[in-house]
């Protein structure tokens, strides 16, 4: 079907240096790992000292590094503007024949901070263990090409100096793996690899070997170690609030507008939760280099975003029965689609209901991104151009923005509009109230969207998650791109290089990037924020791990009787006025490798929680109150699942 890329050697240009780290002679891949250049990943091997960013670093990959692409040298240009690495970064290296035996996995976390635990993750700024857990690639057959990862399980702090350690680790025999020639020198202060590692040396003896001593990790005993240093919080979020602050201007200054296109009304028993479906158009500027799907954003002499014109976008507003016929304002909703969907989704009878149950106006526009639109483009894209993956957050930043300035032209421009008139000839538009609803890629999306918004105070995120190179692999959704990656990548550690490569462009626009900015350090012009998050065990496309990372992230709790411990997440009493999360047992069993869980033909976690009663009730009285409360009286344990064998 596609033709197979060549491997990648590691040949190319010399490594530019600074006084921090070495240049590795006539190769500019890192030799510590010999099994894919890049590897191991990620490093400061590839970071340059930029005194003009955020974090005082800039991302330096080499042509010849990434991996290569249609048989061409990947561009890493869009990499090299970063001044670090993603928060929840992948940690990626290779032990031949490695078993897992005593590593730290998901469901012992607590075992990070052992004495005798074999990864450490070293946050050399705090002082302290950064809590992971660690497991093999096992979305191949190919036993002698799996990568080693560790997963960090809540975000490394904005700017910090990871310092990575591995040891103890084991083949089938029991035998310890022996170290790189290359980890060897560094380590025992030899030089019997054949590499110039003088200066890296230093670092290493300055502050990487230090740092694992203060971890409880001797010198002696690793069989491999290496640091890398987390980007800014300004260099993952500066462009989105650049957008937001010039799209907030360019909207005061009449620069929007929006037409209604069709409008239909419907009795209670013609439909009994909606009164009025309105269709239309907005007309709001646009940041990417062209207006429709495949193109990256803007960019001015300081790297930001510029303006280029306005575009008209679809948006749909439904009416409820519970609005339209009360003589008072009523809050607004808006609402996030699925992967590659279309805002129709919001007409779905779960969506309407808790709308009516609650009385709010319904909002959506299509995700610009990752909607419908943009699949051909992203699929050419995976294709030809991984290179150029920006195009996918840097075109969802335009979606948030245009969602954006939906939500405000419905509070400023519609609000008087005759088609919003109801009874007694009020507005049902309450201009000073808004809240989020999204689900699934629309609670992922949904999140950074959220906290970048100044007129939300709550969310509900229905089976969300963070990040994306922790869900993918673990979501039935990726399938159909893995087996796009397979044959594009004869060797599977490459597929895995990309992921995580790729997170690091996907912070500016997904959770990953934003979990901080909901309530523990909100953005610029912000307030803290509340969210509840719905999820369920078992779930195929999103899994529940990714839920864990993104409340730890936001600093929230379980709700009152959980169905489970989750780790690092407290359980919380019944109406605090907090962010929390709550899981649905449907009786599903979760893998603990990095592949999917099963999803019957007759039954789907993914879209069933949505469907609670109880649920719902739990949405609209959190949308009332901001209250947590359990509805389920006890756990949420479903018995509407499937018979398993």
């Amino acid at each position: 079907m596609f033709s197979l890329l060549t491997l990648l050697s590691c040949t190319g240009d010399t490594k530019n240096s600074d006084e921090t780290y070495s240049v590795i002679a006539d190769t500019p891949c890192d030799p510590l790992d010999v099994s894919l250049c890049g590897f191991p990943y990620p490093s400061s091997h590839y970071l340059r000292v930029d005194e003009h960013s955020a974090s005082g670093y800039r991302l330096d990959f080499p042509v010849g590094v990434l991996p290569n692409v249609n048989n061409r040298a990947a561009d890493p240009m869009l990499w090299n503007e970063r001044d670090g690495f993603s928060p929840l970064t992948p940690i990626l290296t290779h032990f031949p024949n490695v078993v897992l035996d005593g590593v730290i996995g998901h469901q012992n976390l607590e075992d990070y901070l052992a004495a005798d635990a074999k990864t450490v993750l070293w946050d050399v700024d705090s002082g302290e263990r950064i809590p992971h857990f660690v497991e093999l690639d096992m979305r191949h057959e190919n036993e002698e090409r799996r990568a080693l990862m560790l997963r960090p399980v809540q975000p490394i702090p904005w700017g910090h100096r990871v310092v990575v350690g591995i040891r103890g680790l084991t083949d089938e025999n029991g035998d310890l793996l022996p170290a790189s020639p290359a980890f060897t020198d560094l380590r025992d202060s030899t030089s019997n690899s054949g590499y110039d590692l003088t200066l890296r040396q230093s670092h290493f003896d300055d502050v990487v070997f230090p740092a694992l001593q203060d971890a409880g990790f001797e010198r002696e005993d690793l069989q491999l170690a290496w640091d890398f240093v987390v980007a800014s919080k300004e260099g993952t979020t500066g462009k989105l609030t650049a957008m937001r602050n010039d799209a907030q201007q360019r909207h005061e200054n009449g620069e929007t507008s929006y037409t209604i296109t069709e409008e239909y009304s419907y009795t209670e028993e013609e439909d009994a939760r909606v009164a009025k479906k309105i269709y239309g158009t907005m007309n709001v500027p646009f940041y990417t280099e062209e207006g429709g799907p495949g193109h990256l954003l803007t960019r001015d002499e300081n790297g930001m975003p510029v303006s280029l014109g306005s575009r008209d976008i679809p948006f749909t507003l439904i009416v409820p029965h519970s609005v339209w016929n009360r003589a008072e304002p009523s809050p607004i909703m808006q609402y996030g689609h699925g992967l590659l969907g279309a805002q129709d989704e919001v007409e779905g009878g779960a969506i309407t209901s808790v709308a009516n149950d609650y009385g709010a106006l319904l909002l959506a526009t299509d995700w610009s991104g990752l909607c419908s639109k943009d699949l051909n483009a992203v699929s050419q894209m995976m294709v030809n151009e991984i290179d150029r993956f920006a195009i996918v957050p840097e075109r969802s930043q335009q979606g948030f923005i245009e969602a954006y300035l939906a939500l405000q032209i419905v509070q400023d421009q519609m609000v008087n509009d005759e088609t919003l008139t109801g009874v007694e000839g009020i507005s049902v538009v309450d201009p000073e109230h808004a809240i989020f609803y999204g689900n699934s890629m629309g609670a992922i999306f949904g999140l950074p969207y959220f906290a970048m918004n100044p007129d939300f105070e709550r969310a509900t995120l229905g089976v969300p998650g963070a990040s994306f190179s922790l869900l993918l692999p673990r979501s039935l959704n990726f399938g159909s791109f893995y087996g796009l990656l397979q044959n594009l990548y004869a060797d599977p550690l490459e597929i895995v290089m990309w992921l995580g490569l790729i997170q690091t462009l996907w912070d500016s626009a997904e959770p990953s990037g934003y979990l901080d900015s909901v309530a523990l350090d909100p953005l610029p012009g912000n307030s803290p924020k509340q969210v509840l998050a719905q999820a369920g065990i078992g779930d195929a496309q999103v899994h529940t791990l990714g839920a864990h990372v993104m409340m730890r992230g936001i600093g929230g709790g379980l709700i009152a009787d959980p169905t489970r411990p989750v780790w690092g997440l407290e359980e919380l009493e019944n109406g605090v006025v907090e962010s929390g999360l709550v899981e649905w047992d449907y009786g599903m069993p979760e893998p603990i490798e990095n592949v999917p869980p099963v999803r019957y033909e007759n039954f789907d976690v993914h879209r069933a929680v949505r469907g609670e009663a109880f649920a719902q009730q739990q949405i609209v009285h959190f949308f009332e109150t901001g209250e947590l409360y359990n509805f389920c009286e006890g756990p949420c344990i479903s018995e509407d699942g499937v018979e398993l064998d």
